[in-house]
């Protein structure tokens, strides 16, 4: 009843269980860099820009531009932010220093969401997998 199999190493299904996992860590990855905790940022704010999405208020994109470079941030950040604001810190800090003060840096509700869907997907997906190689 339960006799799993695993496929073969030149299986596709391994090729795509892999493949399901770097997808589910590219979109943690990115979740997280918009709470800009992995990322050095030295510089001023140049431009900020809201865009709206279909669902406005739950999946807008808080865009700030740092010397030029645009990077996709948290709203909580974004809402701290001010164009001619003079921000630093390393990359894996947990502050990040503006003109008026200290800013604690957090991964987002939408990165611990992220966090536990993602493997629960990874699971799913490599168990679909599995189950189609024993019946195959």
């Amino acid at each position: 009843m339960w006799g799993w199999s695993l496929p073969s190493r030149s299986s596709p299904s391994w090729a795509l269980l892999l493949l399901l996992a770097a997808f589910g860590l590219l979109n943690l990855s990115e979740t997280l860099k918009r709470s800009t905790i992995p990322l050095a940022l030295d510089g001023a704010v140049t431009y900020k820009e809201l865009r709206r999405e279909k669902r406005a208020g739950v999946d807008d994109a808080h865009l700030v531009w740092v010397d030029g470079r645009m990077r996709e941030v948290d709203p909580a950040l974004f809402d701290r932010l001010r164009v001619g604001d003079r921000v630093s810190k390393r990359a894996w800090e947990r502050t990040l220093q503006t003109p008026r003060g200290p800013v604690p840096l957090n991964p987002s509700r939408d990165f611990w969401g992220m966090a536990a869907t993602m493997p629960l997907l990874a699971a799913a997906g490599g168990w679909l997998l599995l189950r189609r190689g024993r019946a195959a």
